[in-house]
């Protein structure tokens, strides 16, 4: 079984028991980065442990500082996610992304895509950070709706979304050029 640590947040605490309960592991709390290396070298035997840094903002410089020094103090191997809400505007992704370059990001997580319009922009952040994609969350099921990301999968979901949203790639251009010249499409 996984093991999820949670930080020590209101939100983390309400939240532990939950989802434990949902993806069938135990829960540990950390209170700190220290309690958190404690706990990690307890817990090295273990296939696979989730950090969840729930109520941590993104823009707390700290946190990436606290993630990048318990990644090089710990004996244990970490892999780190970085994981982005693909509804998030995509300077907001790019800057979550500059803010965690620091730490060596084993790939990227992409949630919500049930919720958006368009995944040109998760593509497009991806692509420009060298970023690997490794999962896909698709919907409200702990379970259920996560799934390894399929790079030829991502790029067809990609087109029926423009496609059902009815834009036309080169539809923009178009518009622009038809105007420019006095005659429209």
């Amino acid at each position: 079984f996984p093991v999820t640590i949670l930080p020590g947040t209101t939100t983390g605490l309400n939240r532990q028991p939950t989802f434990g309960r949902i993806i069938g592991c135990p829960v540990k709390q950390a209170k700190d980065h220290e309690e958190l290396a404690i706990l990690l070298t307890q817990l090295a035997q273990r296939k696979l442990i989730l950090i969840d840094t729930a109520g941590m903002s993104q823009r707390d410089v700290r946190l990436a500082e606290k993630l990048s020094a318990l990644m090089q103090n710990t004996r244990v191997k970490i892999k780190s996610y970085l994981v982005l809400s693909a509804t998030s505007q995509a300077r907001v992704m790019q800057e979550t992304v500059d803010h965690f370059k620091r730490i060596s990001l084993a790939g990227c997580i992409f949630t919500k895509l049930d919720e958006c319009l368009s995944l040109g922009e998760i593509i497009n952040v991806a692509i420009q950070n060298a970023l690997t994609v490794s999962y896909l969350t698709n919907g409200q099921r702990v379970r259920e709706d996560i799934d390894v990301a399929d790079a030829k999968l991502m790029v067809q979901q990609a087109e029926e979304l423009r496609v059902s949203q009815g834009s036309s790639s080169h539809q923009w251009y178009q518009d622009v050029a038809g105007r420019m010249d006095g005659t429209y499409a």
